[in-house]
């Protein structure tokens, strides 16, 4: 009898596209498969090891052996399930607690033999830089000041415009500092104050915002989202006025840990660190003096990336990039959103909500598998969920609303749609409700056909309140109840006095 002939391995994936990022940090080491080498980073896997490198490095200037076989492990698992997905590019950084420690090189040199990949040890200036670019990754135009707070340092960086400007590095990492802070508050406080006026700058004139990023800071963001009961639990581009967040970060700085750790969500080893960094950015608002405190949830691996691009591609609208891609996947008709959007023009006021509509428009058709029943509801939910890089929460609830007003929803009795109207106001609200229409109407009409729809044009007066859709042809083709419905629907969102349909 013939022996059972030896399995086949299973085909190993290819991502020769991917870009890998593996960043040996204070606190934890986190690897990041990006999709690929864009603007719109999407990540296809995101996996984080506490390691605590940085433990009971500000006494000893050492870091700890069992976080050092711990990280070797980790970084060495890291990089083989890279090379296991097929991933053509894998770059490994290392930051504070690996530069600072004076047995820092003895574990660079460790990793690299178990693992086979060369380590780049970033100075305090690379560190901030790249993580200011992260920040302009996915909130491009940001202006203010970036304070990213790991386990070994805090690194300060002016933005303007995108533009990175004057920097620092302070030895102020939660690992450094949350234990000292837990024994005497005050103490601490004073140091912090001290470091942060010997950064000059600083304080020299009142900034638009302030961009907080690192984990410790998402958890407090979420952690105000929990108890605001706001209607999107996503720390991206969660804005609050300065004034409001200090209060909060102060409260939370006089609580000990123990208080937090069973907060729903909350990890120990974050309620460890979080009354440390929320005094933290209660101090730095106020040497700051920020209007609005803006989280941000990318930081130095998608900089890493980022710094990679060519310039214009740095440039380009990165919420417009995510749009188009999630249309190209999931549409029918890709091709048909830039049509729809130059059909749209006598609504929309570009210089208001072009690059939203534009936005939308890419959006409109990507809930045609659903159910008929819920293809409104999935559409908003999928949009306002969706993981875009450069998408503040008021942007995310007018594509929502816009794309829930396309499949035909109704404002009045959809609980999740009422729940996103706040962020928007009334005046974002109509002009949501009045896109979504419109789209709807053009869909009717079209079918997705270029064709189609260029035989239509949409006229409104704003100044005799009157709606008019005229359809060209000789063949004057009929038109359904439906579209008669669409219409007038449009109408009452636009508040038009009136609405008729022209043939020829």
């Amino acid at each position: 009898m013939e022996s059972p002939a030896a399995p086949h391995p299973p085909p190993r994936p290819s991502h020769a596209r991917a870009v890998a990022v593996i960043d040996i940090g204070s606190n934890s080491i986190r690897l990041v498969i990006f999709d690929r080498l864009e603007n719109a980073l999407v990540p296809l896997f995101n996996e984080r090891v506490f390691c605590a490198l940085g433990r009971g490095l500000a006494a000893g200037a050492l870091l700890d052996p069992e976080a050092m076989e711990e990280a070797t492990r980790t970084v060495t698992r890291f990089a083989r399930l890279a090379e296991s997905l097929g991933v053509g590019d894998t770059e490994l950084i290392a930051t504070a607690a690996v530069r600072d420690a004076r047995n820092g090189p003895r574990l660079v040199k460790d990793i690299e033999a178990a693992c086979g990949a060369r380590i780049r040890v970033l100075d305090g200036t690379e560190e901030a830089r790249y993580s200011a670019l992260g920040v302009v990754a996915g909130m491009p135009g940001a202006t203010g000041i970036m304070g990213d707070l790991g386990g070994g340092s805090l690194e300060l960086v002016e933005i303007h415009r995108g533009r990175i400007g004057r920097q620092a590095t302070l030895p102020l990492g939660t690992m450094r500092m949350s234990d000292a802070y837990a024994e005497d508050p005050g103490g601490v406080g004073r140091r912090l104050r001290d470091a942060l006026a010997g950064v000059e700058w600083l304080g020299e004139r009142r900034r638009a915002n302030f961009y907080p990023v690192g984990g410790s800071w998402r958890a407090l963001a979420r952690l105000h989202i929990e108890r605001a009961d706001h209607p999107l639990h996503i720390v991206h581009d969660y804005a609050l006025p300065a004034a409001e967040i200090a209060k909060f970060a102060a409260s939370i700085g006089r609580l000990r840990p123990s208080a937090l750790g069973s907060v729903k969500g909350f990890s120990r080893r974050r309620a460890r660190h979080l009354p440390y960094a929320a005094m933290l950015l209660a101090e730095l608002v106020e040497a700051s003096g920020p209007r609005t405190v803006r989280f941000c949830s990318t930081g130095i691996r998608e900089g890493v990336v980022h710094s990679r691009l060519p310039e214009a591609e740095q440039a380009a609208d990165v919420l417009l990039s995510a749009a188009e891609a999630l249309g190209r996947r999931e549409a029918r008709f890709p091709e048909f959103a830039e049509v729809l959007f130059d059909w749209l023009a006598p609504l929309a006021d570009k210089k208001r909500w072009g690059r939203l509509a534009r936005a939308a428009c890419h959006l409109a058709d990507i809930s045609w598998r659903e159910h008929p029943e819920y293809r409104a509801e999935q559409g908003l939910l999928r949009v306002v969920r969706h993981n875009y890089l450069a998408a503040g929460h008021g942007e995310r609830a007018f594509l929502g609303l816009a794309v829930f007003g396309r499949y035909g929803g109704d404002l009045a009795t959809s609980a999740a749609a009422k729940r996103l109207g706040p962020l928007l106001g009334e005046d974002g609200r109509q002009r949501a409700e009045i896109l979504g229409r419109a789209m709807r109407l053009a869909y009717r009409l079209s079918a997705g056909s270029a064709e189609l729809l260029a035989r239509t044009r949409l006229k409104y007066r704003t100044d005799r309140g009157k709606l008019v859709l005229r359809i060209d042809g000789a063949e004057n083709p009929p038109v359904g109840g439906a579209v008669e419905q669409d219409l007038a629907a449009l109408a009452k969102a636009l508040g038009a006095t009136s609405h008729s349909i022209l043939f020829g």
